[in-house]
This record gives C-alpha cells, structure tokens and sequence, in this order.
C-alpha cells in the first residue's frame, strides 16, 4: 500500500494478473487495508488497477467484498484506472455502477 501524493488516499496496488491464484494471496491484506482505513477514519480509498492485464470472476469477486466492506463503514473505494480485459469485465459484471472510477 502506498499514499496518492495528490490527495493523501491510501492506494492499494493491483497485480497485473488479479485471478483465483492472486485472489487467494491478497484477500487478508486488502481486507486488512480496509479495515485499517476503517479505524483511522480514512473517508476515501484507491483500488489502483492500471497496471492490471487480467482479472477474472474470483478477483470481481473480491472487488465487491471489499466494496461491501468499505461502504458499510463510510469509506468511498475508488477503482484507479481499468484498461483493457480488465475495464471490459468490470462494465460486463455490473462494477461499473458501484464503484467510483478514475480514468
């Protein structure tokens, strides 16, 4: 995790390959990060996915509980940049009008 410089958000890195394998790696630490936000009164988070190529069912899957999360607690999550396969997914999976998206 690492800070926005623009806005001092807490921004969270995707893989570039966000699917089963990395699903199962990173859910205790996005949810960690959640949960930090949480309890420092963070009001907004970035979900940076620019450098991701690949997502699949599992890693919207994880998106949406991470959604949940931050929504029942105040925290607007801001999804930075989809491109390509991944920017398709998440306008096919219905993401698209949950989430607040960068471009």
């Amino acid at each position: 995790m690492c800070h926005d410089s623009a806005q001092s958000d807490p921004v969270f890195p995707l893989p570039d390959r966000f699917t089963a394998d990395a699903r199962d790696r990173l859910r205790r630490a996005l949810l960690d990060w959640v949960d930090d936000a949480v309890g420092r009164g963070v009001p907004r988070l970035v979900v940076d996915a620019s450098a991701t190529e690949e997502i699949d069912l599992h890693g919207v899957s994880l998106l949406l509980v991470l959604q949940r999360r931050a929504v029942d607690h105040g925290v607007r999550l801001v999804l930075r940049r989809p491109r390509g396969q991944v920017s398709q997914m998440i306008v096919t999976s219905g993401l698209a009008s949950l989430f607040d998206i960068e471009i």
